[in-house]
């Protein structure tokens, strides 16, 4: 169960921006969203790859809040591939891009790790921070301010994992915390 916050849908609405949910393979719908709206920014909050088609649609860009360090962690099974390559936790935001997590990078947000966190509880901490930098953008947006970005290095893209390997990484988190922990206040 996830940490009671705003969603995104709640996020949205607050801030005044039209919320949709719908498949991303969807070109025509979407097509006609952004026609419609003349849309010139998108805010993606969950989502495997976009095609090119869709990413082109808008003008300005797609902003993508992705649950790891850029360019270290990309690809899916960020949570999982942390832990094994050692890695501190973090939230990137970045446009997207036709190339998986390449996009230009708009800030890295870290997050701590705590002597008494689970597996589950770092996730749900992951979530918030997700919807924590989302809340932030869309201030930035809904102010007018400039977004500022810089290139992320290419690394190659991180495999996904399978049952038995996510397992086995789960088994190296006590170790991985161990290692990021922060004195709790």
């Amino acid at each position: 169960e996830f940490p009671t916050i705003e969603n995104q849908k709640d996020l949205c609405k607050k801030y005044n921006f039209q919320y949709y949910r719908k498949k991303h393979t969807d070109l025509d719908f979407i097509q006609k969203i952004v026609i419609k709206h003349k849309i010139n920014i998108g805010l993606i909050t969950g989502a495997r790859i976009l095609n090119k088609e869709i990413i082109n649609l808008i003008s300005f860009g797609i902003i993508n809040y992705h649950p790891g360090k850029l360019p270290y962690l990309r690809g899916l099974d960020t949570f999982y591939w942390m832990i094994k390559k050692k890695i501190n936790p973090a939230i990137t935001v970045h446009f997207i891009d036709k190339k998986i997590d390449l996009g230009q990078k708009i800030l890295i947000k870290k997050i701590t790790v705590y002597k008494s966190d689970t597996i589950n509880k770092l996730k749900k901490r992951f979530y918030r921070t997700q919807l924590e930098c989302h809340r932030y953008i869309c201030s930035l947006l809904k102010n007018h301010k400039k977004i500022k970005y810089s290139k992320i290095k290419f690394l190659n893209k991180n495999k996904t994992l399978n049952e038995e390997e996510r397992q086995l990484i789960i088994n190296e988190f006590k170790a991985w915390k161990s290692i990021m922990v922060k004195n709790e206040i």
